[in-house]
């Protein structure tokens, strides 16, 4: 199996569960996810959401790219070999 994790002992849990629990995000990196989601959805939709359904590509973008400042530098830390 190819190598996906920084760590030897989390690599080789993975292989064995399938699944490893890591201390991502920060209390500070989630107010900053909410905040997304916040200016752009003020009012919180009924049920499941996801900006993935939105039509307007530049929204999308913006979402995701201000999502991922937040997120791969997180991932970063535990991923072999991360691009984002």
């Amino acid at each position: 199996m190819r190598k996906l994790f920084k760590d030897d002992e989390l690599q080789a849990e993975f292989e064995e569960n399938g699944y490893v629990v890591v201390p991502m995000l920060t209390d500070s990196d989630v107010a900053g996810l909410l905040a997304l989601f916040h200016q752009h959805f003020p009012k919180v939709p009924d049920g499941f959401s996801s900006s993935s359904y939105l039509n307007e590509f530049e929204k999308k973008k913006e979402i995701s790219d201000a999502a991922q400042q937040i997120l791969a530098p997180r991932i970063a830390d535990w991923l072999e070999g991360h691009r984002s």
